[in-house]
């Protein structure tokens, strides 16, 4: 093949991806799109980039805003709020009803309640005849691989937890007694927020994003495809619950 045959495709690519010649200088102009749980930084903040086209702002100040595929604001949340003495409309922005959520995760809610832990579930000592039982401890063994740290806890059921202190990150891994893994969490600290992704062999997975002003957590449930936003304050209270599928409603149900 000839050099001027060679260079024809290329030249073609070039013009295919910028509309006409590519200059260095025009290289710094593309911008690559944001991915799912990215953080960006901008103006006095930082912006998380969700599923559907939906994005939160968490100024350094103020409420923080959550807005839909088209800038839309859906809500704005201030996580200085008390969920117990705030009502909706104070802390979301909006003309809400004020709902006490709380900040545990109920029975009658569907999101994850098969996703279990393989040390199980504590007892409500009231709800037995006799003294509730304390589950047995798991041994725990660590060793060094190639420099990483490895924490290993054996339950007496056969499940496991492995730890894994990476360079820039923490991982707990969870087997259940058949050796098959149920839940991935990953910890890091992106500038002054903990980030943590948790995800379940079913393809549901679990974001969080913490600093010392409060928290943000989106949960996506693989069963129904839908997701759960989770406002929380510093003191952990939640201050509002957003569930979304094509659009966003606000949670009223406890």
């Amino acid at each position: 093949m000839s050099p001027q045959k060679k260079l024809f495709p290329t030249l073609i690519l070039a013009l295919v991806l910028s509309g006409g010649l590519v200059h260095a200088k025009d290289k710094a102009k593309i911008e690559i799109p944001a991915l799912p749980g990215e953080l960006r930084s901008i103006g006095g903040g930082t912006q998380i980039f969700l599923e559907g086209g939906r994005s939160l702002l968490w100024p350094s100040q103020g409420p923080l805003v959550l807005k839909g595929p088209e800038g839309a604001v859906l809500a704005q949340v201030n996580l200085s709020a008390r969920a117990s003495h705030v009502s909706g409309a104070e802390a979301m922005g909006l003309n809400v009803e004020e709902v006490d959520l709380g900040g545990a995760l109920s029975q009658k809610k569907k999101y994850l309640n098969s996703k279990k832990a393989p040390t199980g579930r504590g007892l409500d000592a009231s709800s037995l005849k006799g003294p509730a039982q304390v589950p047995e401890a798991g041994s725990t063994s660590k060793t060094l691989v190639q420099g990483v740290p490895f924490t290993i806890t054996a339950f007496p059921n056969g499940a496991s937890q492995w730890k894994v202190e990476w360079p820039g990150f923490t991982e707990d891994i969870f087997f259940d007694k058949k050796k098959s893994m149920v839940s991935d969490q990953q910890t890091r600290r992106v500038g002054a927020y903990t980030v943590t992704l948790k995800q379940f062999a079913d393809g549901s997975f679990m974001r969080h994003y913490q600093n010392a002003a409060g928290a943000f957590g989106l949960t996506y449930d693989a069963n129904d495809q839908s997701y759960r936003l989770v406002f929380a304050n510093a003191e952990g209270e939640t201050l509002s619950e957003w569930n979304c599928e094509s659009t966003c409603a606000q949670d009223s149900s406890s």
